[in-house]
């Protein structure tokens, strides 16, 4: 009866040197002594035509070895390799670009000044310079821990491979940024550069989604971008004198708004509003919510006919008004009234925060 045999890609030589099978050659093979990752048991190579393998000399220790191991063990020796040798070492994710002035802006918008899974590519090389096998650090041993030399106080990057367990949660609390990559196989190890591309940045209490996917833990899911990438003109709107609204769409933007241009109106506002309603019948109300007086037009009356095939005034037959006033006819008139679910509708507006404005 054939027996499957436990075979791998790799083991060390008498030099604790990890040797590919692939590049192995007869020569070296005559030579050498191979022992498995996983044991520490001794291993041939077979070096056939068809494949190519370390396994086992005595086939009962394939049942005492322990695969988990082994690419536990493959994976650091690799990672390690690669940070070693290489002149970059990048992660790849997915982070919230967002204005730097997000936090303090009167005129912030969650659509207009950030943009959402903004792709971004970090070299770990740039900030550190060594790697370290199954180092601690704050009474936590990371698998691979890299640090700094030249600036040893700053936050090292915990590197944890998950072969079959997850980073345990008193490690994710320590608030140190934590890379977990998961490794089922051989292919996993072959890909490690490819798959650091693609990480995904989760909180400590979330269920991971894809358990193939490199998860980073403690890193930051927001990122500073220039603000210029981020301006937006703003509108404009003053009241004179005689309580003409006149406005303006292209003398304020979001970086630059807070100086008045029209020192002679009795008001000035700079504003970004999102509204189904007209903009001048909003500021209209929105003026008259703040006591500001300005003129008024009978097509916002509520006792005003907006058919435009019969707009007059509803009141003509009771109080003789102009059975088809002018529209300026409403700064005369003493039963001018706003439509009282219009004023609800700006009051919750600017309750949501859908118009922001600021007084100069």
């Amino acid at each position: 009866m054939n027996i499957k045999r436990c075979t791998y890609r790799y083991a060390y030589n008498q030099d604790k040197k990890l040797i590919d099978i692939y590049s192995l050659t007869k020569e070296e093979r005559d030579i050498s002594i191979f022992v498995c990752l996983g044991c520490g048991k001794p291993m041939q190579a077979v070096l056939g035509k068809q494949r190519q393998y370390f396994r086992h000399i005595h086939i009962e220790d394939d049942a005492t070895c322990n695969g988990e191991t082994y690419l536990h063990l493959l994976a650091k020796y690799k990672i390690k390799e690669l940070f070693d040798t290489r002149d970059n070492f990048e992660i790849g994710f997915c982070q919230t670009k967002r204005c730097t002035q997000y936090d303090n802006c009167p005129f912030q918008n969650e659509d207009s000044c950030q943009q959402k899974e903004c792709y971004v590519v970090y070299d770990l090389k740039i900030l550190y310079d060594t790697c370290e096998l199954e180092k601690c650090i704050d009474g936590k041993c990371a698998d691979i821990l890299i640090s700094s030399s030249k600036l040893p106080k700053r936050k090292p990057v915990l590197i944890e491979i998950f072969v079959s367990h997850v980073c345990d949660a008193e490690k994710l609390s320590t608030g140190l940024k934590i890379i977990e990559i998961p490794i089922r196989n051989e292919r996993d190890v072959e890909h490690l550069l490819e798959n650091l591309q693609h990480a995904e940045i989760t909180d400590i209490n979330k269920k991971r989604k894809n358990r193939s996917q490199v998860v980073l833990f403690n890193f930051k899911d927001i990122c500073n971008g220039a603000e210029r990438d981020f301006a937006r003109d703003l509108k404009r709107f003053y009241v004179t004198k005689d309580g003409e609204i006149h406005y303006e769409n292209n003398t304020a933007n979001c970086l630059f708004w807070n100086k008045r241009i029209h020192p002679e109106a009795i008001a000035e506002y700079v504003c970004d509003i999102f509204s189904h309603m007209a903009i001048d019948c909003f500021i209209n109300i929105f003026l008259y919510l703040n006591g500001i007086p300005c003129k008024k037009s009978c097509k916002d009356c509520r006792y005003f006919n907006n058919d435009k095939h019969f707009r007059c005034c509803n009141l003509h037959k009771k109080y003789s008004t102009p059975e088809h006033p002018q529209m300026g006819d409403a700064n005369q008139c003493k039963y001018f009234m706003y439509e009282s679910y219009l004023i609800k509708e700006v009051e919750d507006t600017i309750r949501k925060r859908d118009f922001k404005y600021q007084k100069l």
